[in-house]
């Protein structure tokens, strides 16, 4: 309030507050990095249910960071054009093993997405994409999303193979494409991956029954980007030929894909770099629905 000229407002490892209400006319950006409940809001918790309710009708861009312990709810954010969700939740091993852990956390993925539907940019995090992976191979429905640039921040194994079908599924308009390949640990995310490998097996079958779905999806897809091309990727190789064989034949309009190499890869001994080579030819020799996709690997 005694900010006007404030623009941009960052707020890391918070407590103590359940509603967040912005109010000024010249503030565009808003991070909310991390909320851990108090031990007073912990004794409370039985009798009125914890969330912090974010209401920010001008602003503009919105990202919600880091680890939360508590429901984070967005709401009128009319104004909003890029929202970044890169967050996971953990309430420790006990309360993550209750029974019922994993559909809280579907219904949280679930209404955070839908409050940022009409956004242009939306970047999806590691925590979430593996949510929106249990909740395709359950069959349950994600809302539409207006965006049209997607980032997806992934790790490639089997187990996001869903989740990027199922945002490909609800992003129809989609032009520029990002998939930053990263590997990410945390205990919320290996509760996911616990729950994810005792229910699901065959991740690739599930990818393929769904290519009827939404290879008419990507009619607007013209950029493909792709971050990350590192040695890990030979462990989990078939994911990640998978996908890019997929996005190759069915963008339709797509112009080009760019596959670029980890920073800490592109200095790398030359014997990796003929792997990585023998990968690319592989890349280019798949059939493409395009006339004019190109491939280009700025590093190879």
């Amino acid at each position: 309030m005694g900010s006007p000229r404030l623009e941009s407002l960052e707020l890391h490892d918070c407590y103590g507050f359940h509603r967040l209400d912005i109010v000024s006319e010249s503030l565009r950006k808003l991070v909310v990095d991390s909320y851990l409940i108090d031990m007073l809001d912990m004794l409370e918790s039985e009798e009125r249910k914890l969330e912090l309710e974010i209401v920010a009708p001008k602003i503009v861009c919105i990202e919600i960071l880091g680890c939360f312990n508590m429901k984070c709810r967005i709401k009128d954010v009319s104004a909003l054009v890029e929202a970044k969700l890169d967050f996971n939740m953990q309430n420790g091993y006990d309360s993550d093993e209750k029974e019922g852990a994993c559909e809280k956390y579907q219904d949280i993925v679930r209404d955070i997405l839908e409050s940022v539907h009409h956004v242009k940019k939306l970047t999806v995090g590691h925590w979430c994409l593996m949510v929106v992976s249990i909740m395709s191979m359950e069959h349950l429905p994600s809302p539409l999303s207006k965006c049209q640039c997607l980032t997806m921040k992934t790790s490639m194994e089997k187990g996001n193979l869903p989740g990027i079908a199922r945002l490909l599924q609800s992003s129809p308009y989609v032009e520029t494409l990002n998939m930053d390949i990263t590997s990410s640990y945390y205990i919320g995310l290996e509760f996911l991956n616990r729950r994810y490998r005792s229910s699901y097996l065959d991740e690739m079958k599930h990818w393929k029954s769904g290519e009827i779905y939404f290879k008419s999806l990507l009619v607007c897809l013209k950029t493909i980007t792709i971050f990350g091309f590192g040695e890990r990727l030979f462990h989990m190789k078939e994911a990640f030929i998978l996908v890019v064989q997929f996005l190759l034949k069915n963008a339709k309009v797509q112009e080009k894909m760019v596959i670029t190499t980890s920073r800490d890869m592109q200095n790398e001994r030359r014997i990796l770099l003929l792997e990585f080579l023998k990968v690319a030819q592989k890349f280019l020799s798949f059939p493409r629905s395009s006339p004019h996709a190109v491939i280009m690997f700025p590093y190879l």
